[in-house]
């Protein structure tokens, strides 16, 4: 238990994880912004993005990672044990950013699916 402890604490924090994402989305590296999912938001992605290329973009639009959430400022943290909730945003409409812990490490679970399309 001790040793789990040790090993959370030195792992980025999901705020610093999701400032990360942030930057590598600035300079739109997206295979930095994807490793910071968890695995089945990545393998989403990536068979959306699959059935996307394959079919001509006729059954599936392209994936765009940069409108997976609104990657505003961070308005709050909350951990509780192996997941993590962050606000970001306004303070009046503040989007929660959720995180679980997969590999020892914090990753971003899901994201705003509505955003993340755009029309072929």
């Amino acid at each position: 238990m001790i040793i789990a402890l040790f090993i959370l604490a030195c792992e980025p924090a999901p705020v610093e994880v999701y400032e990360e994402m942030r930057a590598a989305r600035d300079s739109k590296d997206w295979e930095t912004v994807l490793v910071h999912f968890d695995e089945n938001s990545r393998e989403l992605f990536q068979g959306l993005e699959s059935i996307s290329e394959k079919t001509s973009r006729k059954y599936a639009h392209h994936v765009r990672l940069e409108k997976a959430c609104s990657w505003g400022d961070v308005l709050s943290e909350k951990i509780e044990g192996t997941r993590a909730v962050i606000e970001v945003g306004k303070e009046r409409n503040p989007e929660s950013i959720y995180f679980v812990m997969e590999d020892g490490s914090w990753k971003m679970r899901g994201c705003l699916l509505s955003g993340l399309w755009t029309m072929p």
